[in-house]
């Protein structure tokens, strides 16, 4: 059986004591929270040797929550989410939980991580698992921690399918001025406030997360996830595809206290047998529910061929002559989830905006084409409407003003394919 990943984000619509888990700040949050307690005794260094072990799962859980930053207070709230139901013989929920020196004196104000198997208890205030090994301070945006910790949990905690669960920070596509180095970006994810570092997803930290992953299990992931704001597009799905089967994520920014564990738990525990594809729907549904902006599962397997008919859209706007101008008629008014400025829209929307302002026929076969192969990666999707109605499911970097930057052009995703060579002649034109 093949394992599955997720990651965790940020939110426009949350309340004015949200950070929300998108465009990241610095500044701290309010450290006030209702929570409170001691969290559960039981420091150690690592040594698993006397861990009650169960027999083989159906799923391992991983979920790494990086709450060493403004979201603390919602790391605390979900790992009490998680409680409300627990592991089970047939699932385990295993946790490292990152904390801040500064933000939430709450669960008996302890920092640096803790690594969990999740106990179901009645207390949604405290976390009471017991705590499997105390690690003081890590660096939770560094490549190695995510990986010891997946080593750790998934020998510790066998298992036919696994997952693991980045919690934090989730960012959109926002280049910094040109510079020797290319020009900063800050699409990144696992935002450590107290370390200063993030998982950066242009320069290939999330692809050495992945293939980590991969050989720890010996196999690649069931179910990459993101809960986290605006990382459900191309470019993000081409740098996991070759390590996961499916991918469920958010277009749009998530509120700060993320997918509902508690809902998502309670129903994989009542079918632990359900495969990646079925899991990931049910994450759409329930964060649908609570309700929250936007939710889709994407097909991986068939990815390469969607990426084989956006090189077939790319090469026709650049054989038109008008690619600057194809490319501003279609991303003016398409879904976009950074306000009007946005560098992200919706794919689906961007291409028929693209067919409607060409009268090119080789531009609108490889739309017609692109859509289709569109429909076939995108398995299941969940938007709230409104102001994210044309959301379909995935999203791609379409910059208004053509311009691309550096870092973006020697992304894993722009060797071999060709939508940067569009954005590239758009520029020129």
């Amino acid at each position: 059986m093949l394992p599955y990943i997720l990651m965790m984000a940020c939110s426009s619509e949350a309340d004015d004591t949200s950070p929300g888990r998108g465009g990241h700040r610095q500044d701290t949050a309010d450290t006030a929270d209702t929570a409170g307690g001691d969290s559960a005794e039981g420091e150690d260094t690592g040594d698993t040797s006397d861990i009650d072990v169960p027999g083989v799962a159906e799923w391992t859980l991983l979920v790494f929550v990086n709450g060493d930053n403004d979201l603390e207070r919602w790391a605390l709230g979900d790992l009490n989410e998680m409680e409300g139901v627990g592991s089970t013989e047939a699932v385990n929920v295993v946790v490292q939980l990152d904390r801040s020196a500064r933000e939430s004196d709450a669960d008996g104000d302890w920092t640096g991580a803790r690594r969990y198997r999740i106990e179901a208890d009645a207390d949604p205030r405290t976390i009471t698992s017991p705590v499997l090994a105390d690690l003081g301070e890590v660096d939770s945006g560094d490549v190695d921690t995510v990986l010891d910790f997946v080593e750790w949990g998934a020998a510790t905690f066998p298992a036919e399918r696994y997952a693991l669960v980045l919690w934090n920070h989730g960012d959109g596509w926002m280049f910094g001025p040109a510079s020797a180095e290319g020009g900063a970006s800050t699409k990144a994810i696992s935002y450590d406030d107290g370390a200063g570092t993030s998982l950066s997803v242009a320069a290939g930290d999330l692809t050495a997360v992945l293939e980590g992953t991969e050989a720890a299990l010996g196999h690649p992931v069931d179910l990459m996830g993101f809960d986290a704001c605006t990382m459900q597009q191309w470019e993000v799905a081409s740098s996991v595809a070759p390590h996961a089967e499916y991918l469920v994520a958010s277009q749009d920014y998530e509120a700060s206290d993320g997918w509902p564990y508690d809902t998502v738990l309670t129903d994989l525990v009542a079918a632990p047998e359900m495969g990646p594809a079925a899991l990931g729907e049910l994450i759409s549904l329930r964060f649908h529910e609570i309700p929250d902006s936007t939710q889709s599962v994407l097909d991986l397997g068939a990815l390469p061929a969607l990426s084989a008919a956006l090189d077939t859209v790319a090469d026709a706007m650049v054989a038109s002559g008008t690619a600057a101008e194809l490319l501003r008629a279609a991303a003016e008014g398409a879904q976009g989830y950074d306000g009007p400025n946005s560098r992200d829209h919706d794919l689906v929307h961007l291409l028929e905006r693209l067919d409607a302002a060409s009268d090119d026929a080789a531009v609108h076969e490889a739309v017609v084409a692109a859509l289709a192969a569109a429909d076939t990666v995108v398995v299941s999707n969940y938007n709230r409407g409104g102001p994210v109605k044309n959301s379909y499911g995935l999203s791609i970097f379409s910059p208004t003003l053509p311009v691309l930057p550096p870092i973006y052009a020697r992304a894993a995703w722009s060797q071999g394919h060709r939508w940067d060579e569009m954005i590239a002649a758009a520029a020129e034109e």
